[in-house]
């Protein structure tokens, strides 16, 4: 059985993207498609069909619906992505904790019920539109992820969901240029300076005679 490459997500994506800035039309059928299977929006099927690929698998397929109407939604520019969905989220969240001991907020915890979402129906369908609309919201296409990229990791969601979920979970707790900025001034403030390691037991620091 065939698979779509990422290139062929890549040039899917970029053909979804001129359309919707291109017919408004057809931008509003795609996002009325948001959360239902291919199944249940027929009259996306006239827009969506025509720009697969030879070699798009069933499960393929499935991704590029759900793809086209995450685009649409989102009214997104390809030159202003976040380099995945956790980038995306990560720039998104308010509350987003800092410390350990924080309770995850609500976008958090719905990135960590993805990884817990063995299927990909439910993922496209239920837990990845909350995700868009919370990213649609924001009105700004510069929060959009690398569609290529989720496309061509949710085509194999059944083999590698954990490793691309924790991916996403990682880069969500990469801390922000404001956050590293805020802990630099707080050490200054209290005096707290970064310290050469101890020299081990034993060793002696060479001098200069």
């Amino acid at each position: 059985m065939t698979h779509m490459t990422f290139q062929d997500y890549v040039a899917f994506t970029s053909r979804v993207t001129a359309i919707i800035r291109d017919d408004k039309g057809a931008a509003a059928v795609l996002r009325r498609g948001l959360g239902k299977s291919p199944d249940r929006q027929p009259e996306t099927y006239g827009i969506v069909v025509p720009l697969l690929p030879d070699n798009a698998s069933l499960t393929d397929s499935d991704v590029c619906f759900a793809l086209a109407n995450y685009i649409a939604a989102t009214r997104d520019t390809p030159s202003r992505q976040r380099s995945n969905l956790g980038d995306s989220i990560r720039s998104l969240d308010s509350k987003r904790r800092t410390t350990g001991t924080d309770t995850p907020s609500t976008l958090e915890q719905q990135l960590i019920s993805l990884n817990r979402e063995q299927s990909l129906a439910k993922a496209l369908t239920q837990k990845l539109p909350r995700l868009i609309t919370r990213i649609a919201s924001a009105k700004s296409p510069a929060f959009a992820p690398d569609w290529a990229r989720l496309g061509s990791d949710l085509a194999r969601w059944r083999h590698t969901r954990h490793t691309t979920t924790a991916t996403w979970l990682s880069t969500y707790h990469v801390p922000t240029r404001a956050e590293n900025e805020t802990d630099t001034n707080t050490n200054t403030e209290t005096g707290v300076e970064a310290s050469a390691p101890d020299t081990p037991q034993g060793e002696h620091t060479a001098t200069t005679e």
